[in-house]
């Protein structure tokens, strides 16, 4: 064949994204089935793994979209993990090139799964102003699936907040209070 390292013609290119489609898939199975008590630590290892594998292969193809979306998805696991702070690059990776390219879904989940880190880190008003930018975002663009991503992370943000007392407990809790008032009025607008 002609093709060099720098070309990848039409065939290689679909095999390539599937590749990629499948390494992404196989990643994503810790966050949505249950991991069997004592393998946590590996099936971790072959996720990241599969994760590497899809952003090598989408970063090869210049997808930028679903790069964004695999480094969300490292983030995720890394969140599951406990290592916080390498989730939180990853994650912050993830809304800003998802910011940037307009998947305002994709934007949102990455700013769900960072607010439940700043909750899990007790900071509750970060999470509340990531979330406030997140519906102004998803309401400018006109996204009620995005939308409804914010409203589980804001329920979430709520019944932490309930329990939150001391100092700027009250303000906190007005804060959410505003935030859902926010997210009911962009949604009776988008429907």
């Amino acid at each position: 064949s002609d093709c060099n390292a720098n070309h990848i013609n039409a065939e290689d290119t679909v095999a390539l994204e599937e590749l990629a489609e499948t390494h992404h898939l196989l990643a994503r199975l810790p966050m949505h089935a249950p991991i069997r008590p004592g393998r946590e630590a590996d099936v971790f290892a072959m996720s990241m793994e599969h994760a590497q594998v899809a952003e090598r292969v989408y970063q090869r193809l210049g997808e930028r979209q679903e790069l964004a979306r695999v480094w969300e998805t490292m983030g995720g696991l890394e969140l599951q993990r406990g290592h916080q702070a390498v989730a939180q690059q990853r994650l912050s990776a993830a809304l800003a090139s998802q910011q940037q390219l307009g998947d305002v879904i994709g934007a949102a989940r990455s700013a769900a799964a960072l607010a439940e880190l700043y909750k899990m880190t007790r900071r509750l008003a970060d999470a509340l102003a990531l979330l406030a930018d997140s519906i102004t975002l998803n309401f400018e663009k006109g996204s009620p699936l995005g939308l409804a991503v914010n409203w589980r992370a804001v329920g979430a943000l709520a019944e932490a907040a309930a329990q939150t007392h001391g100092p700027g407990a009250e303000n906190l809790q007005g804060g959410v209070e505003e935030v859902e008032r926010r997210l009911l009025q962009a949604e009776s607008v988008l429907g």
